[in-house]
């Protein structure tokens, strides 16, 4: 397992999809799997669900899921030993505990070590303290775990054979109102590009309101693609892509399937420079206009700038 998200606050639910969504389309390697997504809803029941394949386009989920304001979710790459269910456990009046590599190894205790930890904050334990004495008691088994507890708090820890490895990343964000946590390996993007901070920030962007550095954008239907001197894509107020520029000639020639955003692309909204787009997106172009590729991943990650520096330091196109 490459990636756990854990998280508390208004809509959690959908704060978490936003990481693991961001996390498929800038990483390369075992993610857009299988994929495990829990809650515990505003009802204080206990949901779950998940896929085998796909990652999080293909999990169901509805506004109660979304809004949900204690979430987790666990993915990889495709086809793990099912009930998956044993990768990202939960209790409705205990809160819910992730993790990467083998959360669901047996530990000292005898019992899988999501489940032990899921234990301990039953008995009272915080998630910090119930995870440290986890991965404290069987520090050369191969996992990490992240929890989310109802009674408030985030607890994420690795045992210390999984802090040895050299492609790990961890972030996380704590106030009383809301919280993440997420730990991630195996996961690789573009050179020099913090992954789990740019994960991160996306996820506390949606649980807090506040004004992200990153943020996330979408082809929802026809726009219009023309060619210019420069690259550049204008969104409307939704963060939905209208106009797209190209000074690639054959940008607006008619295609099956065709790179209709590029990479380090400027982004404009509102009469004014976003930043610039850090990912690709694919579709049909048709007489001028682009029309969305229901096969094809829609949504882009763009990094906002800040006094014309992007926040990941990578080098800025000119306007």
């Amino acid at each position: 397992m490459t990636i756990a998200i854990a998280a508390y606050g208004p809509n959690a639910g959908r704060a978490v999809c936003r990481g693991l969504r961001a996390a498929e389309i800038l990483g390369r390697g075992a993610i857009g799997g299988f994929a495990v997504f829990s809650v515990i809803d505003r009802h204080g029941r206990h949901r779950q669900v998940s896929c085998q394949d796909g990652g999080i386009a293909a999990l169901p989920l509805d506004d109660g899921c979304l809004a949900a304001r204690y979430a987790a979710v666990i993915s990889s790459g495709p086809n793990r030993p099912e009930p998956l269910s044993q990768f990202l456990v939960g209790a409705p009046d205990v809160g819910l505990v992730s993790g990467h590599r083998l959360p669901n190894r047996i530990g000292a205790a005898q019992r899988p070590v999501n489940l032990a930890a899921l234990d301990r904050m039953a008995s009272g334990l915080s998630p910090a303290e119930a995870v440290e004495a986890v991965t404290r008691d069987d520090p050369e088994l191969d996992f990490g775990l992240v929890a989310v507890s109802v009674a408030g708090g985030i607890g994420f820890a690795n045992t210390a054979r999984v802090a040895r490895r050299a492609d790990l990343g961890a972030a996380s964000r704590v106030t009383e109102a809301c919280g993440y946590a997420l730990l991630c390996n195996s996961i690789h993007a573009i050179p020099g590009l913090p992954l789990d901070r740019v994960v991160g920030n996306i996820v506390w962007a949606a649980l807090s309101g506040a004004d992200p550095s990153h943020a996330m954008a979408r082809l929802d239907g026809p726009a219009r693609i023309e060619t210019g001197a420069q690259d550049r894509i204008d969104l409307d107020d939704e963060d939905r892509v209208v106009r797209i520029c190209s000074a690639d000639p054959a940008a607006i020639a008619d295609s099956t399937r065709s790179t209709v955003i590029y990479s380090r692309t400027p982004v404009w909204k509102g009469g004014r420079r976003l930043g610039t787009c850090l990912s690709e997106v694919s579709a049909t172009v048709r007489d001028g206009r682009i029309l969305r590729d229901p096969a094809a991943e829609n949504h882009f990650v763009i990094e906002r700038e800040r006094d014309g520096v992007p926040p990941s330091g990578l080098a800025s196109p000119g306007a």
